[in-house]
């Protein structure tokens, strides 16, 4: 179930990110790293990550919560339109 997409290759990790759901975040992160399916790589249709959808919340707990479990390591990665993650960063 961890790995399950929808129609644009979202995960629930990705859901739980968008819908700001903190507690589901810790708590998916925490089980794929005690059955050793983290995996940062995974993206959307779109091209993007979940620390793609970290940035766009805004909220900086998301972000360093996923920098905790390795996440930081796809920072670099770009999404179709040509966006790394902190260029996804909601702007106030």
């Amino acid at each position: 179930m961890l790995h399950a997409r929808d129609q644009y290759s979202m995960t629930a990790l990705m859901h739980a990110i968008c819908s700001y759901q903190y507690d589901c975040v810790k708590l998916i992160l925490r089980h794929a790293k005690s059955t050793g399916h983290l995996n940062p790589a995974q993206r959307t249709n779109r091209g993007n990550t979940a620390l793609h959808f970290a940035y766009e919340t805004g909220d900086d707990k998301f972000v360093r919560l996923l920098n905790k479990y390795g996440y930081g390591t796809v920072s670099h990665v770009k999404n179709i339109d040509g966006r790394t993650p902190k260029q996804c960063q909601y702007r106030r």
